[in-house]
């Protein structure tokens, strides 16, 4: 599973990863549009090896269909509810300092 981690990132923000550790996965059973659906979400960390990631505002993310910007966010907003991740669950315990 590590190594599709690996390849994503690599494929989709042309970088390299390290220190990668499975922390929780998240069983998600919900409705879209009116669909239901389901979901199993691994979460992991890890850290860039290109650290001048860190200081970028958005990455830009390549997907074969699809070019978007993702933006770092505040763990702090996060844990007290000021923006919500989903699927929902527990962060505090992924967040841990």
């Amino acid at each position: 599973m590590t190594d599709g981690v690996r390849r994503e990132v690599r494929e989709e923000l042309n970088s390299e990863i390290n220190n990668l550790s499975l922390v929780k996965v998240v069983e998600n059973i919900f409705m879209y549009e009116g669909n239901p659906g389901h979901e199993v979400v691994f979460i992991y960390t890890a850290e860039f090896v290109n650290k001048e990631l860190y200081k970028k505002e958005k990455i830009h993310i390549v997907e074969p269909h699809l070019e978007f910007d993702a933006e770092w966010i505040s763990i702090a907003e996060v844990l007290n509810g000021k923006i919500i991740l989903y699927p929902a669950t527990d962060y505090s315990d992924i967040f841990k300092n």
